[in-house]
């Protein structure tokens, strides 16, 4: 079985630099290993598209009589573009790389499910990840990091004395602010 595609937002590396963690141990880097990719996805799903560069092999989407169909950005290249079973040219079409949108020179996409089949390549290529991005990743860590080592993980609130402490669960709100920005509208 070929190993799983790595789509981490942040390296071990830059994530112990970033924390100034000098050593850790086989438990330290079994969680941090598992943190590093789980918080990827999370922010890829509140994003509601790639950060890290992929390939999307024949993908269907829906046409809906218009010359424009709107793929995950930012788009890195269309490789093969077919509406309802006709090849079209790249020459035939512009793409809007930051925003993901494909406009079809002389045509539309044909109002009918499944009838766009596009090869493409989405997201970031590692080096190019904005910076904000990589600083979310890695405050997204660290807190889920602290609530593991702290016995916090799944803890909604502490009552100390008078004292009530709540913790916040998913992303942080102030790692979901940095990341709204680069979020798809529409995404819940």
């Amino acid at each position: 079985m070929p190993a799983a595609a790595d789509y981490s937002i942040v390296s071990m590396i830059e994530l112990k630099t970033a924390l100034d963690i000098k050593e850790t141990n086989d438990e330290q880097e079994r969680l941090l290993s598992l943190l590093i990719p789980g918080v990827s996805s999370q922010i890829e799903t509140f994003l509601n598209r790639p950060v890290v560069a992929r390939v999307y092999t024949s993908e269907a989407y829906d046409g809906d009589g218009t010359d424009t169909l709107l793929l995950p950005a930012p788009i890195i290249a269309v490789t093969s573009l077919i509406n309802d079973g006709t090849t079209i040219l790249a020459v035939d079409y512009w793409v809007y790389k930051k925003t993901g949108k494909v406009q079809l020179k002389n045509t539309v996409f044909e109002d009918e499910p499944q009838a766009v089949v596009v090869t493409h390549r989405s997201g970031w290529e590692p080096n190019d990840i904005p910076a904000d991005i990589r600083v979310a990743a890695i405050m997204a860590i660290k807190d889920s990091y602290h609530k593991i080592k702290d016995d916090r993980l799944g803890l909604l609130s502490v009552t100390q004395g008078d004292q009530t402490f709540s913790y916040a669960q998913g992303l942080p709100g102030e790692v979901r602010d940095i990341l709204r920005p680069y979020r798809i509208s529409g995404a819940g």
